[in-house]
């Protein structure tokens, strides 16, 4: 029997269960997270599944967002949490589903579809239906260095406000411009891996914003945003120094093109594409 897309429907336990039984054998998420996004980030409106026979067979999510580049506002839908169950894969379900979400895109105003793949494997079957590389990041490792004294700053939590505010000043231009919801999300997930969101400030002026996700065996920077004004290197000790950490993980925005590392992909639904520029920033995706 041939199957059909639809969007999940309000309160409805039988669509919860399926998709997170798709969730759990698909992706690495502990149940804790899980538990996080169906009860703070879970929109019904937003979820298209693939069903057949009253079965979910592939599900996805569409989150809005912004592109800003040169001045212009892209309105752009981010693609989170693709997954056919494992039991139905092969079959074209997901192609099928990824169609059905592209049409409703473009009918709802998108000019641009956005996604990172969850693996390398990925890339290929997003690039044969339209899709090419197009965001980058910088991520390495940082160690301390005891032989250098970095510079005194002073930490501060901060909230969705004050992180939202300070992202899109120290952003400016050539983003992704998530909304207040998904930063809320970002927080809660960020506050369950004993982390949240930070600021360094130098004489009440902000050199850097950070978020931090603390697991046993490593800490990472999910998303490292520096002032101009600021060295990385001076900025990345500092952060040792003041969480008391040997190693960091970090993610920030590629400031020279030869750096860049592809983080994700789009598909443009207008005709008039801008040039990429191979430093797109786009963290603070639900990876």
């Amino acid at each position: 029997m041939s199957g059909q897309a639809r969007f999940c429907k309000r309160e409805c336990e039988a669509d919860i269960l399926q998709l997170r039984e798709i969730w759990k054998l698909c992706f690495t998420d502990d149940i804790e997270y899980l538990n996080l996004y169906f009860h703070n980030y879970y929109f019904p409106e937003r979820t298209m599944v693939w069903e057949e026979e009253n079965i979910i067979k592939a599900m996805l999510t569409i989150i809005p967002c912004e592109y800003v580049l040169f001045n212009k506002r892209y309105k752009s839908f981010y693609i989170f949490a693709v997954a056919t169950h494992p039991k139905y894969q092969g079959n074209g379900i997901c192609k099928k589903l990824m169609q059905e979400c592209k049409k409703w895109c473009i009918k709802n105003g998108g000019e641009l579809m956005l996604l990172m793949p969850a693996e390398k494997s990925l890339y290929n079957f997003y690039s044969n239906i339209g899709y090419r590389e197009w965001f980058c990041s910088y991520s390495d490792v940082c160690n301390k260095m005891l032989q250098i004294k970095p510079p005194q700053f002073k930490i501060e939590n901060l909230s969705v406000s004050e992180y939202f505010q300070l992202r899109n000043y120290l952003l400016k231009d050539d983003y992704i411009k998530w909304q207040y919801d998904h930063l809320n999300f970002a927080l809660k997930e960020s506050q369950l891996y004993n982390g949240g969101f930070f600021k360094l400030e130098d004489n009440s002026k902000c050199a850097c914003i950070f978020t931090v996700h603390r697991f046993n065996d490593k800490t990472i920077l999910k998303e490292v945003l520096i002032s101009q004004d600021y060295n990385m290197e001076d900025i990345l000790q500092s952060i040792l120094n003041i969480l008391n950490l040997d190693t960091i993980y970090f993610s920030t925005p590629v400031k020279e093109a030869k750096q860049s590392i592809c983080c994700g992909m789009v598909q443009w639904l207008i005709k008039d594409i801008p040039q990429i520029s191979h430093k797109t920033w786009l963290s603070h995706v639900l990876d």
